[in-house]
């Protein structure tokens, strides 16, 4: 059995290990295609970010090329991977102080259904990972 908050994503033939990434290219894309379920990281909305608590260099580590995806950006790659057998997503590796739950659901969610894509996000079952509970099971 494999544990969906050990697991980047989870396909019939295999899983890749879970994996934190900032940007993104085709080569990435190219390896994630075809999924049946992914955990992608949502870690933060970047207006709290930028007026919280967190120092500046922290800030600044988190924003760039090194950090954490964004709301924003997760919705823009999940764009990307979005196909008509995709059965589950889930959020997940959010921020304590720069997210909460609601924000990166409805966020991801406006990005899938504004995107350049065929979809909307109601096409497809997205949640939020739980922190402290086991997540919905999902059947692949």
């Amino acid at each position: 059995m494999i544990n969906i908050g050990d697991v980047i994503h989870v396909t019939v033939t295999g899983y890749a290990p879970y994996g934190i990434f900032v940007k993104y290219n085709d080569y990435i894309i190219e390896n994630l295609q075809g999924l049946d379920a992914l955990l992608l990281e949502a870690n933060h909305d970047i207006r709290m970010l930028q007026v919280g608590k967190y120092p500046y260099y922290l800030k600044q580590r988190i924003l760039g090329d090194r950090g954490h995806l964004s709301n924003e950006n997760a919705g823009r790659l999940l764009c990307r991977l979005l196909h008509d057998n995709l059965k589950a997503i889930f959020l997940g590796h959010l921020s304590r102080e720069n997210n909460y739950e609601e924000l990166a659901y409805e966020t991801v969610c406006s990005e899938v259904t504004l995107g350049d894509n065929p979809y909307k996000s109601k096409d497809f079952r997205i949640q939020v990972a739980k922190r402290d509970f086991v997540s919905d099971v999902v059947t692949v």
